[in-house]
């Protein structure tokens, strides 16, 4: 019969456990780095456009500065009057937007997404609903 040895082996549980721990700090603090990037490039496209020179320049910095947002990762839907589903952006599934099925499975999802955040904008115009980025959801893992 084998006899286990306790401390022994929490010791090497606790190790592991330790190890596990430092290396996904790291990778949050990793990811913490490409936040800040992403806010100096969202930073130079908004002096960019401020500073440049004709409309279609500034333009031109507004849709650079809507990829960076896209990139970013942050599941988005943007609503028109009534609800209906203008445009989506990195959701967790596919959905076709011009069926009533694609438009009625991205406003369930924006309803989850409306409990995360509260959507910004004027309902008779555009609103905009998001969720939280991967970072944020890579930390609930912390606890």
């Amino acid at each position: 019969m084998v006899r286990i040895k306790w401390p022994l082996a929490f010791a090497t549980l606790f190790v592991a456990l330790l190890g596990w721990y430092v290396v996904y700090t790291q990778e949050i603090v990793e990811t913490f780095r490409d936040y800040d990037d992403t806010l100096g490039e969202i930073y130079a496209e908004v002096q960019e456009g401020l500073t440049a020179q004709g409309e279609a320049r500034s333009e031109n910095a507004l849709y650079n500065l809507q990829g960076i947002i896209v990139e970013s990762g942050v599941p988005m839907v943007l609503s028109g009057p009534g609800d209906t589903v203008l445009y989506v952006t990195n959701l967790p599934f596919e959905a076709d937007l011009e069926t009533p099925e694609g438009q009625a499975r991205v406003q369930v999802y924006m309803r989850r997404l409306d409990a995360i955040n509260p959507p910004v904008g004027d309902p008779s115009v555009q609103r905009l609903h998001r969720g939280d980025s991967p970072q944020v959801r890579n930390l609930r893992w912390i606890p």
